[in-house]
């Protein structure tokens, strides 16, 4: 809950670069933070959904994306970013002690 409100607070900031790994292979990574950057502004600007404006931006590169796959991925439950590597490395830590 508080990673939605936190995400509202900040708008597409808190997964610009998430959005950009998914972007970069479709229209390399320059084009892809150019596009994101254009298409964020113009969402705050203008109010339109995030998830949808960045599909058709990528439709008029002449690429496809999947709408469910972009918006799973701006998901505050389904975005735990490093977390999991960062509890393991710790655990890993914790186990190696005498």
């Amino acid at each position: 809950e508080r990673m939605r409100e936190n995400l509202k607070l900040t708008g597409a900031a808190l997964v610009s670069e998430r959005l950009t790994t998914i972007l970069a292979p479709l229209v390399g990574k320059a084009a892809a933070k150019k596009l994101l950057t254009a298409v964020i502004e113009e969402s705050e600007k203008d109010g339109t959904d995030l998830v949808e404006a960045i599909v058709e931006a990528v439709a008029r590169e002449g690429k496809e994306l999947d709408l469910e796959t972009v918006r799973a991925s701006v998901d505050p439950e389904q975005y735990v970013g490093a977390s999991v590597a960062l509890a393991d490395r710790v655990l890993a830590r914790y186990r190696g002690m005498p």
